[in-house]
């Protein structure tokens, strides 16, 4: 089975939707969120992409933690076979929980696709 998800810019999101939707989080951590997200937009997009497909391929709950390692596996090794790989990729761990609630309140179809944590 091949699956296909578009290549397209998947996700268009202001500031004020991510300050939005985390509303019930620490706002040091929003802003730092929103600051990355705005360096490293390809981010956002490969989450939903990579959500989108363990949803397409039948799971009905995923794990965040595990996008977002994808993500780093597919960055690092992107970036060993480089001839210009530039700086390491970081993604921080703090970031995954603002990535799921985002990616669910974006993508219909995903929401309550993580199971996330209450705040408190």
């Amino acid at each position: 089975m091949e699956l296909k998800i578009e290549e397209k810019r998947l996700a268009n999101i202001s500031s004020n939707q991510i300050r939005e939707i985390l509303s019930d989080r620490d706002p040091e951590l929003v802003e730092r969120f929103i600051q990355y997200n705005r360096s490293n937009k390809d981010i956002l997009d490969l989450f939903i992409k990579n959500s989108l497909t363990m949803y397409h391929v039948g799971y009905k709950n995923y794990s965040a933690k595990a996008i977002a390692e994808k993500i780093r596996w597919d960055k690092d090794l992107s970036r060993a076979f480089s001839k210009d790989p530039g700086a390491e990729f970081k993604l921080n761990n703090n970031y995954t929980a603002c990535y799921a609630r985002v990616v669910m309140a974006k993508v219909p179809q995903l929401e309550g696709f993580f199971n996330l944590r209450k705040k408190g």
